[in-house]
């Protein structure tokens, strides 16, 4: 399964890619921003999205993934540290499979992905 993983703090990255390998996913494509992730997007097709929401550039990824389901409504699981009402909303409107509180824990990334993928039935 190809992961893109938009996350603009550079340990973080590392860490959810260390995450995601330990869970078995090595196809990761990190962006440090919403711009970044959305010009990269038509051409990588990911299969899932894992979304900081507080981002460097103009957007956010609330903004980034209503812009990204626009062009291919892919699972969008965000990551991160703001759990306050208003947020959640946002990202509750945004169409997000799964909403995951920095620090994220192994086993809730791992039912998250788990559940983003498509079942093959």
């Amino acid at each position: 399964m190809r992961v893109m993983l938009v996350e603009d703090e550079a340990m973080n990255v590392l860490l959810m890619k260390k995450i995601l390998r330990h869970i078995g996913y090595d196809d990761v494509h990190a962006f440090s921003s919403g711009e970044k992730a959305l010009a990269a997007y038509p051409s990588l097709l990911p299969d899932v999205v894992l979304m900081d929401i507080q981002l460097a550039g103009a957007m956010d990824g609330i903004e980034t993934t209503v812009s990204l389901k626009q062009i291919l409504d892919r699972p969008v699981i965000y990551t991160t540290g703001y759990g306050d009402l208003e947020t959640r909303e946002r990202a509750a409107r945004s169409g997000a499979s799964a909403f995951l509180l920095k620090p994220i824990s192994q086993d809730l990334l791992r039912e998250a992905m788990s559940a983003a993928q498509p079942s093959s039935s």
